[in-house]
């Protein structure tokens, strides 16, 4: 029952109730504004990229069957070029039987007539025959051959077509599909078109919770490779991009957050901690820490700016890891060796900041687990510009879900890449979310999470980096933005 029907039956509603309940409502309204404006230019870009795939299977279709065809012309040619070979051997092998068959029949027609003239010569001069021409005839019949013709061999090849009964239609048509392949449906939201991840790998970490990721490439080299902190240990861990175990490094302190730099260097942050240190890896387990930087706040988190020439934490002026609340949260910029460039407090709002990010439009995007909100801060002036709540999250939240523990909204780990897309882990719901810049709801990817914490985004390849308990799961984020966002 509303505040307005409640109020004409006579109730006592004061008008402060019903001013917050409207500006609440007017609130809400808004945000339904925006997320329909947005879905709708969504969907006209869905539009275009459905219409834009469904003209490219056409055309890879075209041209597998291009190929098929092209192979089979090939394949009657050969027919055909081995064909002329067999008739031009049948034709020289014809040629000369032929030329043999006139020889013999030559042959045989003389032989006939000296045969003839022979048994004249006998009948004539049965007695009288002389020497001379007793010798001529002896000669004349040893050149005469009477024996019996027999067919010379030939070596004709005969050409046939094997399997020669009639192809039938439909299995034609099946083994046709087969080459080319056929076109199958799958069922997919706006958003998983629009935009669209790729699961590229997952492989094994030790069965524990990853608390901190930082993934990267250096040395010149394109192939990245990821640093894995978990329990807030003393520990980090180094595998290549395919999970292959290859250094171990020892700290002197507990971990909280690690991010690395173009050069391959950790920047990281202890728990409840002054100091942010950063540590060159050496190989054998080796390390050396090559500079540290000690503020008043306890620094809780720490990133690189957008461009990657400066490094951003946030601190508070209380530790995280006791019940004492914060007075600020502040948000400081220094220079790789530690001198500070910037510092702002977030105004009009303190809490227990868990991870903080730079956008390349110079916002910060900050997580607060125990409040429930991802807060997007202005980088000039430290106004929060948008929030992503519980009832923002409560809106978009699969049915689907286990939770640890109560049923709150607990974001925790957070990245961004340079489309501005945000990507925040969900602790109790186990869940990755994709965030516009403005902190609207994107999507889901993946819903399969044991204990998601930890996030890392790769620029070189476009590759999301998850820390999930014993796992690390990697997506490849493709891009399919048009002209109209």
């Amino acid at each position: 029952m509303s505040l307005i029907t409640r109020r004409r039956k006579g109730q006592n509603v004061h008008e402060a109730s019903l001013k917050q309940y409207l500006n609440e409502s007017i609130k809400i309204l808004d945000s339904n504004k925006i997320a329909i404006e947005k879905l709708r230019l969504d969907v006209i870009d869905v539009e275009v990229i459905l219409a834009e795939e469904s003209d490219q299977i056409a055309k890879e279709v075209e041209k597998r069957a291009d190929t098929i065809k092209q192979v089979l012309d090939e394949y009657v040619e050969n027919i055909k070029s081995s064909l002329k070979v067999r008739t031009d051997r049948n034709t020289k092998c014809i040629a000369d039987l032929n030329n043999r068959l006139d020889h013999e029949l030559e042959s045989c027609l003389q032989d006939r007539t000296k045969c003839e003239t022979c048994l004249k010569d006998v009948e004539n001069n049965d007695d009288d025959i002389v020497v001379n021409k007793a010798k001529v005839l002896e000669l004349t019949l040893g050149s005469i051959s009477a024996k019996k013709f027999t067919l010379p061999k030939s070596e004709l090849v005969r050409p046939y077509i094997a399997n020669s009964t009639n192809v039938k239609t439909d299995d034609l048509l099946s083994d046709i599909s087969n080459m080319i392949g056929e076109v199958n449906d799958r069922t997919e939201t706006i958003q998983e078109i629009k935009y669209p991840t790729n699961h590229v790998a997952v492989f094994d970490v030790p069965d524990a919770e990853v608390n901190a990721i930082a993934v990267g490439s250096s040395g010149g080299k394109t192939t990245p490779k990821v640093w894995v902190n978990q329990g807030v240990s003393t520990e980090l861990l180094q595998y290549s991009s395919n999970g292959k175990h290859l250094n171990k490094i020892h700290t002197d302190f507990k971990v909280n957050d690690i991010t690395m730099d173009a050069n391959g260097k950790l920047l990281a942050t202890s728990t409840d901690c002054y100091r942010l240190r950063c540590l060159q890896p050496m190989s054998h387990g080796k390390h050396m820490q090559i500079y540290s930087i000690t503020d008043k706040l306890y620094l809780h988190s720490v990133a690189l700016s957008y461009d990657g020439k400066t490094i951003v934490a946030c601190g508070t002026d209380a530790p995280n890891y006791t019940d004492q609340c914060p007075n600020e949260v502040v948000i400081v910029e220094y220079t790789p060796p530690g001198k500070e460039l910037k510092r702002i407090a977030i105004s009009d709002y303190i809490g227990k900041v868990y991870r903080i990010v730079q956008t390349c439009s110079n916002n910060y995007v900050l997580t607060f687990p125990k409040d429930g909100k991802v807060l997007s801060v202005n980088g000039l002036n430290g106004e929060v510009n948008a929030i992503f709540d519980s009832s923002d999250f409560y809106r978009y939240l699969p049915k689907r879900t286990n939770t640890v523990g109560d049923a709150s909204f607990w974001p925790s780990g957070i990245c961004c890449n340079s489309r501005e897309q945000i990507f925040v882990t969900e602790y109790v719901h186990r869940l990755l979310l994709m965030l516009d810049k403005d902190c609207h709801f994107i999507r889901f990817i993946g819903l399969d999470h044991s204990c998601p914490n930890a996030v890392c985004y790769n620029e070189t390849d476009n590759t999301l980096w998850l820390g999930d308990k014993g796992k690390i799961k990697v997506w490849k984020i493709k891009n399919t933005c048009t002209n109209k966002t």
